[in-house]
């Protein structure tokens, strides 16, 4: 709920700053190709930042998961003991 909220959020804030713009008086210069190719690497740098951070957590939560069930087996192979029931 936290994360759609958030998401929704930040959806209406950037439709309505794009909306804002669109109905500027001003038109402005259009951007130079410099500022076009700096814009494109800096989207392609924080991209490749957001896959690293994904992949690290993708890696911590599949060691724990492989780390706890090995915890949980006994060793040699034997059944586990049938849980109490009550």
């Amino acid at each position: 709920m936290l994360t759609f909220r958030s998401l929704s959020l930040v959806a209406i804030g950037l439709l309505l700053g794009f909306s804002a713009a669109a109905q500027a008086a001003t038109a402005e210069a259009p951007m130079p190709a410099a500022n076009a190719d700096m814009m494109a690497w800096m989207l392609k740098g924080v991209l490749c930042a957001v896959g690293l951070v994904m992949a690290l957590a993708i890696i911590a939560i599949t060691t724990a998961a492989v780390t706890r069930r090995a915890e949980g087996q006994p060793a040699g192979g034997a059944t586990p003991p049938a849980p109490h029931t009550w």
